[in-house]
């Protein structure tokens, strides 16, 4: 599949970068690749924080700064909660503190996932009584101990119904917790994406709050009409085949969506 874009934004070196949407394209059998994820990820639900929370606009230094975050639909992410930086993606996201949204660390092994589980711990008795100073301290940690950058908001409903406890790890004390969306997850294994390969750099904006940055290319993935892009390097650990074998070549393994760049 080609796509003709015109030049929309920039890189963080200047250079020139189409941005593509979730409109821009529908990925199906026949243009596109079924894979399935296998990642662990950790996931910390988001209290109310009352008037410490943030307000939900893009910080100074953004191109949009002062403007509300917005979500795939482009509408305002909520009033006040939590926003962060996704190392991963170069993009700003937002979590709001009215009981739906959820922090996912993507990439995390068992044993960080007990070492982020003893961060939580040290810092409040119960998820309900974490601070935004804690939360941003939590992913501080995650990021400068752990080098666990990937970083992302989701919600409640993603949680209950596309994530599972590991079935190859013994339940631990991360499910002990007063939240049952907490701790150590990863998506159904019945659960397949419709995949297709971008190779060259572009910008994307879709599921998150502000556009992703893909200097590399990357890899559009598509369920259920939810589209979502992903860096190339992250999809190959991240990712098999829906047959179960890995990507081994992503120019070969995956099908491709080409961008046809209009310069004037």
């Amino acid at each position: 599949m080609v796509i003709p874009k015109d030049w929309q934004t920039q890189d963080s070196q200047g250079n020139p970068l189409p941005v593509l949407s979730a409109e821009d394209f529908s990925l199906d059998e026949e243009n596109s690749t079924a894979v399935v994820s296998i990642a662990y990820k950790f996931v910390i639900p988001v209290p109310p924080l009352g008037q410490q929370a943030d307000q939900l606009v893009y910080p100074s230094g953004h191109s949009q700064a002062g403007k509300p975050i917005v979500d795939d639909q482009g509408n305002p992410a909520g009033q006040r909660g939590l926003i962060f930086f996704n190392d991963q993606d170069q993009a700003w996201q937002a979590v709001p503190d009215d009981g739906t949204g959820v922090i996912i660390i993507n990439e995390v092994t068992p044993a960080q996932a007990a070492q982020l589980d003893e961060k939580v711990r040290s810092l409040a008795d119960s998820l309900s009584q974490l601070t935004l100073n804690q939360l941003k301290e939590i992913l501080t940690y995650s990021r400068t101990i752990l080098n666990l950058g990937d970083i992302y908001n989701s919600t409640h409903d993603y949680v209950t119904h596309k994530l599972v406890i590991p079935s190859d790890q013994p339940a631990a004390s991360t499910e002990t917790r007063d939240d049952l969306n907490y701790g150590l997850r990863q998506r159904m294994s019945s659960d397949t994406y419709q995949a297709a390969y971008v190779p060259t750099a572009f910008a994307f904006a879709g599921v998150t709050t502000s556009a992703q940055i893909f200097a590399q290319g990357g890899v559009i993935l598509e369920q259920q009409g939810q589209r979502r892009s992903i860096q190339p390097d992250v999809f190959m650990r991240t990712y098999r085949l829906a047959s179960g074998a890995p990507v081994s070549d992503l120019a070969a393994d995956i099908a491709h969506l080409e961008i046809e760049t209009r310069l004037g």
